[in-house]
């Protein structure tokens, strides 16, 4: 019988015949070995760093006139040391973000030119922060230009330009040459700012018009000198040498009173009484910007620190304590980090790796520094100060973070985490090296108190160890050994030990003896008090952590539970919104209502949530009532904890 197929038929079976045959004559897969890539070398990035000398003298021009649309343009002249290759690099690693920040996707319009003619670059192929050059024979000079264009929104970045106030960081706008330490390349900067506008920069003395030629500097201090500038600002001279530069969105927003510039002059004071008298800068500038535009932070330097802060820090003084813990922390930084600094934070460059595993000293140490002098000046009174330990204190009971991670490790958050906090930060135990650190630094205060008979604190710890060689505008590194070697100095003990226990090793949550012995212990109430009255105002939220295990943000948004709580047992997840309380609308004083109003009882707390795109009935089985933290004095007579917080005289 024959059987006929239509053309297309026919082609399909000539089509299968012929891979039929075709896949009989491939060998199988036991007859070759399995493909396996293979490393192939790169050649390094860029050349090392050496401690020579860069021939010739960077220009610099900063043209930061344009505000309204945020783009900064650059001009830079660089000679070209005679050779035929120039590797340049964008600053990658920035001091004090102890991480690899630099915000290269800002950059934009690169052209370079010798000679009048375009110079070829090339983006290095294994690290997109290194640019090569090829220099034309005979060119001794690169002109090159570029725009930096300034992230607007928080999300981006929140780069500080806003159409009133600007700050530089120059960090963002050079790119500086291959092969040399940072110290080793001079750069002559200028900058302009709109018509009409002054600045201030620990460069230039006073406040400055808005084109400003600064004096020659090497480029570890010109990225440690930012320059503030805005339309509306003023100076006070808080001390000798030490001034405080605002720049606002509003003239009124400057007006502050006599007692208020006051304290900000105790806060010199005070700290000149910390670390000895010694300083470690010819003159200084607080940089503060008071704007509802710019992203507020801080940021140190060791002749400046950037601060950034609301609108209404003079304004509404009263009510506005917690801006204010930002200034003495940065200006401590300036004994603590900028000149002491940890062995592995300093880098020749600006683009070696930098590592972390001292910042327990250099953030830590700091945070009680910027607490106790925050204090001692007069910007914050006891009440205040007392309960923002008892939180930090609180958060460390029941920490679930210490059973498997030590505070020494949370030194590497900054070099991944890019300053994004994980979702469930008291689980992760996030940036630890901060608070948690503060507490154990709290605790040596109380060791050196107690072995002494009163006579010694970490202050003398202050003195010996950040407040040596006045005048000195270095930077002097130190180790863990050294950090060791002069606490016993000051009071003879197994700091080693010590400091290994607390940090090196997870471990249960704090023991408070020694709150005992400092006269306090920590209680809970159902009042918040100023601190956690301004906690919520700063934060637009409610703070029922100590409650029911939530952080409740505008629109009962869920934004942040407390891992095992309450709300967690119950299946809350950050993100979740709060919509009813026991058949209500959501209010938070309504929320608060209801727990109070729960105490005592058996009844859950009733809760209509939306989440994960849908609506289900929570009932969160809480009977405690509303709970804040506080310490509560054990006696009458001063304890080591009053004589910490008390002022130098």
């Amino acid at each position: 019988m024959t059987i006929r197929h239509s053309p297309r038929v026919t082609a399909a079976i000539l089509f299968a015949c012929a891979m039929s045959v075709a896949t009989a004559a491939l060998p199988t897969t036991t007859d070759k070995e399995t493909s396996r890539p293979v490393e192939t070398p790169h050649p390094p990035s860029m050349p090392a760093p050496l401690d020579i000398a860069y021939p010739g003298t960077i220009r610099l021009l900063v043209d930061a006139t344009d505000v309204i649309h945020g783009a900064v343009q650059v001009s830079e002249s660089i000679p070209t040391a005679g050779t035929d290759r120039l590797t340049l690099l964008f600053p990658k690693w920035i001091p004090g973000n102890h991480a690899p920040a630099g915000p290269l996707k800002s950059l934009s319009g690169l052209t370079i030119r010798a000679g009048g003619r375009p110079v070829a670059w090339r983006r290095d192929d294994w690290d997109p922060y290194v640019f090569h050059l090829d220099i034309p024979t005979g060119a001794t000079t690169v002109e090159v230009a570029y725009s930096y264009l300034a992230e607007r929104t928080s999300n981006q970045g929140g780069d500080p330009i806003s159409p009133n106030i600007v700050s530089i960081y120059w960090n963002r706008l050079i790119l500086y040459p291959a092969g040399h330490f940072a110290r080793d390349i001079q750069y002559q900067p200028s900058a302009d700012f709109p018509a009409g506008w002054h600045s201030a920069s620990a460069l230039a003395p006073g406040l400055s018009d808005s084109h400003v030629d600064y004096p020659p500097v090497d480029l570890e201090t010109l990225v440690d000198s930012p320059v503030l500038a805005g339309r509306y600002m003023r100076r006070e001279a808080l001390a000798s040498g030490v001034n405080l530069d605002i720049a606002a969105d509003q003239p009124y927003q400057l007006v502050a009173t006599s007692d208020e510039i006051d304290a900000h002059r105790a806060l010199v004071v005070q700290a000149d009484r910390l670390f000895g008298g010694a300083r470690h800068y010819d003159h200084y500038d607080f940089l503060m910007s008071l704007s509802h535009t710019i992203d507020g932070d801080g940021l140190e330097h060791q002749r400046s620190s950037q601060i950034g802060v609301g609108p209404n820090y003079f304004a509404k003084w009263k009510e506005r304590t917690y801006q204010r813990e930002v200034m003495p922390h940065e200006y401590a930084h300036s004994w603590n980090g900028k000149y002491r600094r940890p062995f592995d934070l300093w880098t020749p460059n600006f683009n070696e790796s930098m590592g972390d595993s001292l910042l327990w000293v250099y953030e830590g140490q700091t945070e009680l520094w910027g607490d106790l002098l925050q204090e001692r000046s007069g910007l914050a009174d006891k009440t205040y100060t007392l309960d923002l330990l008892a939180g930090r204190i609180a958060r460390y009971l029941d920490a679930d973070f210490e059973t498997w991670r030590s505070i020494e490790d949370t030194t590497s958050d900054p070099s991944y985490g890019r300053g994004q906090s994980p979702l469930w930060p008291d689980h992760h135990g996030w940036s630890d090296y901060y608070f948690g650190a503060e507490l154990v630094w709290v605790e040596a205060d109380q060791i050196i108190r107690a072995r002494t008979d009163g006579r010694r604190s970490l202050d003398d710890f202050a003195r010996a160890f950040f407040g040596t060689r006045d005048g000195d505008l270095g930077i002097l590194t130190y180790t863990y050994e050294d950090v060791v070697a002069a606490l016993n100095g000051v009071a003879p003990f197994d700091w080693d030990r010590f400091l290994k226990a607390r940090l090196y090793k997870p471990h249960p949550p704090h023991n408070l003896e020694w709150l005992k012995h400092a006269s306090y212990d920590l209680v809970y109430t159902d009042q918040p008090g100023a601190f956690w009255e301004q906690d919520e105002s700063q934060t637009s939220s409610t703070n029922l952590t100590y409650s029911i295990g939530l952080v409740i943000g505008k629109d009962g948004l869920v934004s942040d539970v407390r891992w095992g709580g309450p709300a967690f047992a119950a299946g809350l997840n950050p993100g979740g919104r709060i919509v009813a309380v026991n058949a209500l609308p959501y209010d938070p004083e309504v929320l608060k209502r209801m727990i109070s109003e729960a105490k005592g009882g058996t009844q859950p707390i009733s809760m209509v949530v939306n989440q994960d795109d849908a609506v289900r009935a929570v009932p969160i089985q809480w009977n405690g009532g509303l709970r804040y933290p506080h310490l509560a004095k054990i006696g009458t007579t001063p304890g080591s904890l009053d004589q910490m917080l008390a002022p130098r005289k």
